[in-house]
C-alpha cells in the first residue's frame, strides 16, 4: 500500500476519535508539539527508525519526552500505535493529512505568506480578510520571512500563488516596456 494512503487512513481515525473527544485543534496542537520535537532533534528520528532499536526502547524514549511537552493521552497513545506498527516514519505525513482535512471540515484553508520583512498583526488581519473574502473560508495565515524578497509579499492559497513581490512586479513593467518598444 502507498505511504501516503497509509498516511491518509491514520488521519482519518485521528480525526474520528478527536471528533468524538470534540478536539480536533487541540489534537492538531499536540500533534505539531510532537512534530517539533522530531524536527529539533535528529537523533530522535533516528532511533525511532533504526531497525536496531526496540519497540520498548522507542517507547521509553517517547514516554519520556512527551512527559516533558503537554501531550494528551490520545496523541501519546497514537504515536506508540505508530511505534508498535513501524509506521512513525509516516508521521509528518499524517500530520499534514490531518490538518488538511480538519481544515475541510471546518470550513477553513490555510495561507502561506511570503514576505521580505515580518508583517505586522494590522497588515496580516487585512490580508487575511481579503483573503477571507475571495475564498469564502476562514483564512489561517503561516508567516514566513524570505530576505532574497526584494519587497512586497508572495501568498500561497488553495493551490493558487498570488505573486505582489516587488521582483514580480518589475518584472511585469519590464515585459510591458518592451511589448510597447
Amino acid at each position: 500500500m502507498r505511504e501516503i494512503t497509509i498516511a491518509e487512513r491514520y488521519a482519518i481515525a485521528l480525526i474520528e476519535i478527536a471528533t468524538e473527544k470534540k478536539n480536533l485543534d487541540g489534537l492538531g496542537q499536540e500533534l505539531n508539539r510532537v512534530h517539533k520535537l522530531f524536527g529539533q532533534s535528529a537523533e530522535l528520528s533516528t532511533i525511532m527508525t533504526h531497525p536496531r532499536v526496540s519497540v520498548e526502547a522507542r517507547k521509553k524514549v517517547i514516554s519520556e519526552l512527551m512527559s516533558r511537552v503537554t501531550i494528551g493521552p490520545t496523541c501519546q497513545n497514537f504515536i506508540k500505535l505508530l511505534i508498535d506498527r513501524k509506521r512513525i516514519g509516516l508521521l509528518s505525513a499524517i500530520i499534514e493529512h490531518y490538518h488538511h482535512l480538519v481544515d475541510v471540515r471546518l470550513g477553513r484553508v490555510r495561507a502561506e505568506v511570503i514576505s521580505a520583512a515580518p508583517l505586522g498583526d494590522v497588515e496580516v488581519n487585512q490580508l487575511k480578510a481579503t483573503l477571507s473574502k475571495h475564498t469564502g473560508k476562514e483564512v489561517i495565515i503561516e508567516r514566513r520571512v524570505d530576505e532574497h524578497l526584494i519587497g512586497g509579499v508572495i501568498t500561497r492559497v488553495d493551490g493558487k500563488v498570488i505573486d505582489g513581490s516587488l521582483r514580480a512586479r518589475l518584472n511585469g513593467l519590464e515585459d510591458r516596456l518592451r511589448a510597447a518598444l
